[in-house]
């Protein structure tokens, strides 16, 4: 591969863009591609335990179940020890080891016990191929996982010695091996700001500029630690979209009973750090309400959601398309049965704080790996799937808006281990279109949508290589990286098909009421893009895309160029496709 070197002048360039990186001893940008690094020849994105062989003293379900990936399952996907109790209260305790067929370079390891009371492993010792150890303290009796982090340390193999436990058949239901940052991609920290930065800034399921930007919702606000706030323990949902004033469609899993029509307050689920992954294309959440785990991944204009139900129940998969959610206000829903799995629909968006278009409509298309049992309305929808709602300005003054819930349910039974999966899409265009960019993709292959995408953020990263400074540099580094890779969102469909809000509205400070939906479509190789515009990126922003991006700026140039023929003025913050603000 080709590899090309920027001049020391770019190189001063860029440290003055990212100074907060602090002393770097070494900045080269690169031009081209980086595939995903590895340790012993297997990337460290991923839980490396799965790739280990599996044996343990005793067993009376086998050892390679503790790395077959099924976590916290009720009565299945565990190794299960043949220990005993003597009636004086001494047990014969166990232990497991993981073998792998080269070194791998490991930093941290997640212990989870097996679920229920029948017995509690509650701590141990780690022991790698050097003989070092490493103490374990406090294993949760609840199926939880305790994490265990230490220098990274090379090895071939990783013991588990249990030194303390409760009962018979002491065991665990997983053990997962994660290694330290080893490319772009694992540099970033997704927790980094956010108690502080904007609502769209966190979005875990989106490519660079990406039309779907999904994550978890945990405080229900604009900007200035709203979205996802690593200080909250509770989620309130999965919104699909985090956009410079758009947002909505807002997904939750739920088991037993719940009172959907009640809003955010009656379905959300307390969940933790610990387990919890985030990286860029994919986030994975237990909710501990439900018993849930929730993966996440996407392409550029889909979402693709796998959820693991650890207990047999009822579940209902709810879609909230009604009231106040991050930057905007969802109104007038609608939804159609396509089919068994499969639903599509509407919604129209409004309350804009700073400005735009007064109503938005948003199309979206969802199907579900399998039939749904039955598709329940709750909330406005009452029993039509169709929501004639409105919004209403929480206090004089401010743009922020509250309007009725209003959604559906698709109802199942489950089984214990049972995995659902969810795809959507997002089209600001029309219901045809949302269903071409479902077709971004094919099947329900999780893992391998999630190694694509990653793939991509990967590359798009590495354009920069860093050497030099302390790690945490490096992780500051790529995840301000990230982050200006993530504030502007296109509006094209695959199709080409793109929303253009200039025409038949009137201005009204910075709102434009009345603007009518004009699709147009694209007549060059390039993208349309939601934004604020290029507010203070004069400072740093132009500079970094022009030097690692250049291709990524002659798009945003041309969307700006292609605003101006549609409106007949420079755009200002296009919010989809709608130029006039004050």
């Amino acid at each position: 591969m080709k590899t090309e070197r920027f001049s020391n002048v770019a190189a001063m360039a860029l440290l003055c863009i990212v100074p907060r990186v602090g002393r770097v001893a070494r900045l080269v940008c690169l031009l081209g591609l980086a595939w995903l690094a590895v340790a012993g020849g297997r990337a460290t994105t991923y839980n490396i335990g799965v790739w280990a062989h599996a044996t343990a003293s005793s067993e009376k379900e086998p050892a390679s179940n503790a790395v077959d990936g099924r976590i916290r399952v009720n009565g299945s996907g565990a190794w299960v020890s043949a220990s005993t109790v003597t009636f004086w209260g001494v047990i014969d305790y166990p232990w497991i080891q993981l073998d792998w067929d080269e070194s791998v370079v490991v930093s941290k390891v997640l212990l989870y016990d097996i679920p229920g009371e029948q017995s509690h492993t509650a701590g141990g010792e780690l022991v790698f191929d050097d003989g070092s150890r490493v103490l374990v303290r406090a294993i949760p009796d609840n199926g939880a996982p305790c994490v265990v982090e230490f220098p990274a340390k090379r090895t071939r193999s990783l013991r588990f010695e249990v030194t303390d436990g409760n009962g018979s058949n002491l065991g665990l239901s997983e053990i997962e091996v994660y290694g330290p940052p080893s490319d772009c991609l694992t540099a970033v920290d997704p927790y980094i700001e956010t108690t502080r930065g904007r609502y769209f800034f966190f979005a875990t399921g989106s490519q660079p500029f990406g039309m779907i930007s999904a994550a978890p919702l945990t405080r229900n606000k604009n900007q200035g630690g709203g979205g996802y706030n690593y200080n909250d323990n509770v989620v309130l949902g999965f919104p699909q979209v985090h956009a410079w004033m758009l947002s909505g469609r807002c997904l939750m899993p739920t088991t037993g009973s719940v009172d959907a029509g009640a809003g955010e307050s009656a379905w959300k689920s307390a969940f933790s750090h610990d387990g919890e992954i985030v990286q860029p294309a994919y986030h994975r959440q237990f909710l501990d309400r439900y018993n849930v785990w929730v993966e996440q991944t996407n392409t550029d204009r889909a979402s693709l959601y796998r959820m693991t139900f650890t207990e047999a129940d009822d579940a209902a998969i709810l879609l909230n398309l009604g009231g106040y959610v991050g930057t905007s206000t969802m109104v007038n829903a609608h939804v159609t049965k396509v089919e068994g799995s499969r639903i599509a629909g509407y919604f129209d968006t409004t309350g804009r704080l700073w400005g735009g278009p007064d109503v938005v409509r948003m199309f979206f298309a969802a199907e579900f790996s399998r039939p749904f049992d039955a598709l329940r309305p709750f909330g406005a929808m009452a029993d039509s799937l169709v929501a004639d709602t409105k919004a209403t300005p929480r206090n004089e003054g401010m743009s922020y808006s509250d309007a009725p819930v209003a959604g559906v349910s698709a109802c199942y039974k489950v089984e214990a281990g049972e995995q659902l999966m969810l795809k959507m899409a997002v089209s600001y265009t029309g219901l045809d279109n949302a269903e071409r960019n479902l077709g971004e993709i094919e099947g329900f292959y999780f893992d391998a949508t999630r190694a694509a995408s990653q793939r991509e953020w990967n590359d798009m990263l590495g354009r920069i290589d860093v050497s030099g400074g302390t790690e945490a540099d490096r992780v500051k580094f790529y995840t301000d990286l990230w982050h200006t890779l993530l504030g502007r969102h296109k509006l094209d469909d695959r199709s080409g098909d793109y929303p253009d809000y200039t025409r038949g509205g009137r201005p009204d400070g910075k709102h434009v009421r009345g603007a009518r939906l004009v699709v147009r479509h694209l007549d060059g190789p390039f993208h349309m893009y939601n934004s604020d515009a290029l507010w203070l990126s004069q400072w740093n922003l132009n500079i970094m895309w022009g030097l690692a991006y250049p291709d990524v700026l002659d798009d945003f140039a041309a969307s700006f160029l292609q605003y101006s023929l549609n409106g007949g003025l420079l755009a200002r913050g296009p919010c989809a496709g709608a130029i006039r603000l004050s």
